[in-house]
């Protein structure tokens, strides 16, 4: 496959970034975010859920998405936005 993620409706709000492969457990999946909290064109897709798949990691150059669990082709990647760093959008509390 030419691309391992791509977006479509999500059933959690709007538009998400789903996979378009299998990512096993610890894969790091793409970068999210700058040092400075500028989001990444892929960043911007993952929408927020009590029940991630990836976690965040910070490296010199930013954040970076890693799998937290299993991520089978077609699921949607998601991430906690409670645990994300201060630069990057906290959940709203209807979330």
């Amino acid at each position: 496959m030419d691309c391992p993620f791509y977006t479509a409706l999500s059933l959690i709000h709007g538009r998400g970034l789903f996979a378009n492969e299998y990512f096993p457990v610890g894969t790091v999946l793409f970068k999210v975010s700058d040092k400075q909290g500028n989001v990444t064109d892929l960043g911007q897709w993952i929408n927020h859920s009590v029940m991630p798949n990836i976690t965040l990691h910070k490296e010199s150059d930013g954040y970076y998405s890693v799998a937290s669990m299993p991520i089978y082709q077609g699921r949607e990647i998601i991430g906690n936005y409670a645990f994300t760093p201060d630069c990057l959008e906290k959940p709203e509390s209807h979330w």
